[in-house]
């Protein structure tokens, strides 16, 4: 209960930031953790936008990476990520970033809860290109998105990389597309 009042609080200090008022729903937490199984061949997964967590428990459990790494920029929900899941190691920074290149490279599912429908058209682009730029790293990069809407998270540069739609979550708040893109 604690980490859905700071996840609203801080929804409300900057909502073009963090994009919701809730956490995902454990439905959507483990939808997604059970596609990010589905690229085993990874050994690292990064969460980008991490907040409080809700997502990193499903995929620790579910697709039992040899690593998770987190981003979350909002200093305060990445201290109770780090209070909630000590094990994982946790950025407080904003993505791109060295640290986050550097796990591209070495190859990467890369699990983002960017709001990129609520972003500002500038930091809209940015971000939807330095994502193509991170999985373009490596042909084993995958990225998975959720979003409320049934279209495309983002447009492609390019006809390197395919979205899929994989799934519609209808418990969540609201309710929320699956996808992923990854080499064509």
């Amino acid at each position: 209960m604690k980490d859905s009042i700071a996840f609203l609080l801080s929804f409300a200090n900057q909502p073009d930031k963090v994009g919701s008022m809730l956490p995902s729903s454990p439905f959507l937490a483990k939808a997604i953790a059970q596609v990010a199984k589905e690229y085993g061949h990874q050994q690292t997964i990064v969460e980008i936008g991490a907040g409080t967590g809700s997502l990193t428990s499903f995929i620790k459990r579910i697709s039992e990476p040899t690593s998770v790494v987190a981003f979350e920029q909002n200093a305060h929900l990445a201290k109770r990520l780090i209070r909630n899941h000590p094990d994982v190691k946790v950025y407080d920074k904003s993505v791109p970033c060295r640290e986050m290149n550097q796990l591209a490279q070495a190859g990467c599912v890369i699990v983002s809860s960017i709001p990129f429908r609520s972003l500002e058209r500038e930091e809209h682009s940015m971000m939807a290109t330095a994502m193509q730029e991170l999985l373009r790293k490596n042909e084993r990069n995958a990225l998975i998105q959720y979003t409320y809407f049934p279209r495309q998270p983002f447009s492609l540069q390019g006809d390197s990389l395919k979205w899929r739609r994989r799934r519609l979550i209808l418990a969540n708040v609201p309710p929320a597309f699956i996808w992923t893109l990854a080499k064509a």
